[in-house]
């Protein structure tokens, strides 16, 4: 996000350049008239758009900090726009807000969450609700889901929950597509979800498993609706017409050419189609694409590839400008740019004369690699069998699925919902989808007994994007390309080459989990993982939402597992560890922890001080924390848990019984029981005498934590206080000088503006 004085100079150069580009060669100028067109339009085109962007965002936060940030009871009023349903849960985006009667921005939303729902809604439906708000701010750490970039996305600018039931039914979906919808949804017919998926880009009803089934083969884009999907619709429109046009000929009927007849149809196919996938992005640029093609033809113009892909780009920003924090413009796009690259690089293996399924083989096998860069810095991972499985099921998808399901749409539209043909000819449809998944099913699992997982991640992700790029730029043709290569696999390879420089590093993560605690200490490729945050039982836990992505990011190993105690927010994701790592030790209170342990892991000295065995203190499972201080060469951090008043009193006791002063002393403390007034004694601060207390809690925390007279208790004694709900993830540095990096600072503009 540029500063006021950034922008302000921005301008001033537009003006600058657009005043000079006007000047005529016999003013003083002269010498600047001379600058290409295409300098200028870059130029000017850069400024305008980050001016741009620039209002975008401002305009955001304005709407997003409106009303400060504090919790609200009020009446909300809005469409809903997309609901996801869980077990114990609902989560209803609603636009075109009223709230406390003042209508919002349509284009502005609100996420809420409806606890044990006693009452199910459907899109577009018109709801009214009693809720508990706040600004839209998520967690921020450096990997894993970015909900915060989400939201500015969606352009959410609030979140809350539905206190009680207090939440009505203010008017019904009136919409077609959402009529057409819950016909679909009443016939309960075999593979609803595919079907809704396919037909209305509705794919809420995917399980954690269907996803991790998609991700592991790369075919979850097939039941994206996609530009290949309203191509088809235009497609079936076409031949409508051309069946309509042979019926002429062969009556003998004279009539003008059919062509503009055919391009109206196909544009009404697919805006009919674009309508039901909800003009998701993706439907969007395709859509663009079509309208920039048939204006071109209309004008007798001609425009290169490249061209219109750039038209096409700038007209989607235009239109969906939130969209640049989305994935699905880049991976659209980033598909058409492939393809093009492909047809330029490799125009001899795509003639009239090659067989079609030479040029399928060729193009899958291409934009299979071509996209494994893309996908990695997507989603930190890669199927290595997806070009397998696409080779297979995109035909099959193209050429019967959807189409199929085009016809059931029509069908959906045409027939009575009690029809006969309808139910039958769905229910046909649906069963083959989930054959086709069931024998997809079976081939992931095959591969996963064979040789593991299908997902490459971590370094073998690295080593695979190094390759990616030197096939690149050996394969494209320009000078001085070997030099390039040699240099890009030097800049690859070097770190790897200094294991010393790269890796040695004595590194201590402070992830952001809301009301929790999850912390990782890294040494050379290797990782100790301290408490996992909380787990939720209906939409999964930190562990796998923010730790194992940490983790596949950076291609760590898991060496040990030390859970404080066993409640929620430090160890609600210890399942979710225990299945991906079945033989991780772990230490935890119940499981070994106790006092006066100590075992040296990768250079760093780790020590426990909490629980002592038959102590009467240990009364409840904060005061059983597992008390951790963890040393380097020149630093220390101490990790208490959630250990109260008599527990710290208890501790600093039976330290003061041994000959040895100053084992408490820790230069980083993760401040205990997450700033609760029960915990944080005087006695406590002074025998651990932290430079750094760290907070470890929500935003807005109902508990109000961390406690203003603890925060004075630190700041009185010169102690620097960071809670990570303003910082985000902290990265601490134990290495000479101890530097700690927070998140938000350095992250994007929509984790540094809050």
């Amino acid at each position: 996000m540029p500063s006021h004085p950034l922008q302000v100079a921005l301008i001033t150069v537009v003006g600058i350049v657009l005043f000079v580009t006007l000047q005529r060669k016999t003013r003083p100028f002269v010498l600047l008239t001379n600058v290409k067109l295409i300098l200028t339009g870059l130029t000017i085109g850069g400024c305008v758009g980050i001016l741009w962007a620039a209002s975008l965002g401002q305009r955001y936060l304005h709407w997003q900090q409106l009303d400060g940030e504090i919790q609200q009871d009020v009446t909300i009023e809005g469409r809903i726009a997309g609901i996801s349903n869980n077990t114990r849960s609902s989560r209803l985006i609603l636009e075109q807000l009223r709230i406390e009667g003042k209508a919002w921005p349509s284009e502005l939303k609100a996420v809420i969450y409806y606890y044990e729902p006693d009452k199910h809604f459907i899109v577009s439906q018109q709801i009214s609700a009693k809720v508990r708000l706040k600004p839209a701010r998520a967690v921020a750490n450096p990997a894993g889901f970015d909900t915060q970039k989400w939201y500015v996305s969606q352009q959410i600018v609030r979140t809350g929950y539905v206190i009680g039931h207090q939440v009505a039914l203010v008017r019904p979906s009136l919409t077609l597509r959402s009529q057409l919808q819950q016909t679909l949804s009443a016939l309960q017919v075999t593979g609803d979800k595919w079907l809704q998926a396919l037909m209305f880009g509705d794919r809420t009803g995917f399980t954690n498993e269907d996803w991790a089934l998609l991700k592991a083969t790369g075919t979850a884009h097939l039941f994206a609706i996609s530009g290949l999907h309203l191509a088809l619709a235009g497609g079936v429109m076409l031949i409508c017409v051309q069946c309509v046009s042979v019926l002429c000929r062969a009556s003998r009927f004279r009539f003008a050419s059919l062509l503009p007849l055919q391009w109206v149809c196909m544009l009404l196919g697919s805006t009919a189609y674009a309508y039901c996938a909800n003009w998701q992005v993706s439907v969007t640029r395709a859509y663009v694409v079509l309208c920039v093609w048939i204006c071109l033809w209309s004008w007798s113009r001609r425009l290169g590839h490249s061209n219109v892909l750039l038209l096409t780009a700038t007209i989607c920003l235009v239109i969906q400008p939130e969209a640049v924090y989305g994935m699905a413009l880049y991976l659209s796009l980033g598909a058409v740019a492939i393809i093009m690259l492909i047809h330029w690089r490799w125009r001899s293996c795509f003639r009239a004369e090659v067989p079609w399924w030479r040029k399928l083989l060729i193009m899958q096998g291409l934009m299979s690699v071509g996209l494994i860069p893309m996908t990695l810095f997507m989603f930190q991972s890669v199927s290595w069998v997806a070009p397998v499985f696409n080779l297979l099921l995109i035909p099959l998808m193209t050429l019967a699925i959807v189409p199929a399901c085009l016809v059931g749409l029509l069908l959906l539209l045409c027939c009575d919902a009690d029809s006969v043909l309808l139910r039958t000819y769905l229910n046909l449809v649906g069963s083959c989808i989930d054959r086709i998944l069931l024998l997809l099913k079976w081939g992931a699992l095959r591969i996963e007994d064979g040789v593991g997982t299908a997902l490459l991640s971590g370094s073998q992700s690295e080593l695979l994007a190094i390759t990616v790029v030197i096939l690149g730029v050996v394969i494209l043709p320009f000078a001085g390309k070997y030099r390039l290569m040699l240099v890009i696999l030097f800049v690859c390879i070097y770190p790897s080459l200094l294991p010393w420089f790269a890796k040695k590093s004595e590194l201590i993560h402070y992830f952001d989990v809301g009301q929790g605690s999850a912390s990782i200490v890294t040494r050379n490729g290797r990782a100790v993982i301290i408490d996992t945050g909380a787990g939720f039982s209906d939409t999964g836990s930190y562990a796998e939402s923010v730790l194992l992505p940490f983790i596949q990011q950076h291609g760590l190993t898991v060496d040990l597992l030390i859970i404080s105690h066993g409640d929620n927010d430090h160890a609600g994701g210890l399942e979710a560890l225990k299945r991906t790592y079945p033989e991780l030790t772990m230490l935890s209170p119940d499981n070994g922890c106790e006092s006066g342990m100590q075992w040296m892991w990768q250079g760093l000295q780790f020590e426990t001080f909490w629980p002592l065995a038959n102590s009467d203190i240990t009364d409840s499972d904060n005061n059983r924390s597992c008390v951790v201080k963890v040393s380097g060469q020149y630093h220390s951090a101490l990790f208490p848990g959630d250990i109260e008043a008599s527990a710290e009193l208890a501790l600093i006791t039976q330290l003061n019984r041994q000959t040895e002063q100053g084992l408490l002393n820790a230069d980083v403390l993760l401040a205990p029981h997450h700033g609760s007034a029960t915990s944080s004694t005087e006695a406590f601060i002074n025998a651990v005498s932290p430079r750094y207390a760290i907070f470890s809690q929500g935003w807005l925390n109902r508990w109000g934590f961390p406690n203003p007279q603890v925060v004075d208790r630190y700041q009185r004694r010169s102690v620097t206080t960071i809670n990570t709900s303003k910082t985000g993830y902290l990265r601490v540095d134990m290495g000479k000088s101890l530097t700690i990096q927070q998140y938000r600072q350095i992250g994007p503009w929509y984790h540094h503006a809050f």
